[in-house]
C-alpha cells in the first residue's frame, strides 16, 4: 500500500473538515490553534503510535513498515466511524537516512482530532 492510499483509507469513512483551531471564548474571531473545532486538543500520531509532547518520533526500517504502523496507530485512535476528522497537520512521510547508526529511517507524522459527530454536528 502506498502512503497516499493509507491516508485515503483513513479519510474514506470520515467527513474531513477544512476547519482548523477552536474559536477563542473571549474573541470568537480568534482561534486557539492547540484545539480542534470540536474543542478537544489535537493529538500527534506517528508510526510509533500516539505521542506525548516532546517525545521523539518513532522510525521504521522501511517505508512499508512506517505506513502500516501509522495506519494501525490512527485506526486505534479513531475506532468509531463515521465521524469528523480534523487535520491540524496532514500526514507527512519523512526519510531521515541512517543517522548515527540508528536503523529506523522512515516515519509518518500527523496531528489530528476526530469527533464521533458528523459534519452537521449531530452525535
Amino acid at each position: 500500500m502506498t502512503f497516499a492510499e493509507a491516508v485515503a483509507k483513513i479519510e474514506r469513512d470520515l467527513f474531513v473538515s477544512d476547519e482548523i483551531g477552536f474559536p477563542a471564548a473571549a474573541a470568537p474571531s480568534e482561534r486557539d490553534w492547540s484545539r480542534a473545532p470540536n474543542g478537544k486538543s489535537y493529538v500527534t500520531i506517528d508510526c510509533g503510535g500516539l505521542k506525548i509532547d516532546g517525545e521523539a518520533s518513532a522510525y521504521r526500517a522501511t517505508e512499508e513498515d512506517a505506513i502500516e504502523s501509522w495506519l494501525k496507530a490512527v485506526r486505534t485512535y479513531i475506532p468509531t466511524y463515521p465521524g469528523t476528522l480534523y487535520w491540524r497537520e496532514r500526514p507527512q512521510m519523512s526519510n531521515r537516512g541512517d543517522i548515527r547508526g540508528k536503523r529506523g529511517k522512515f516515519t509518518i507524522y500527523s496531528r489530528l482530532q476526530c469527533s464521533p459527530a458528523n459534519h452537521e454536528g449531530i452525535a
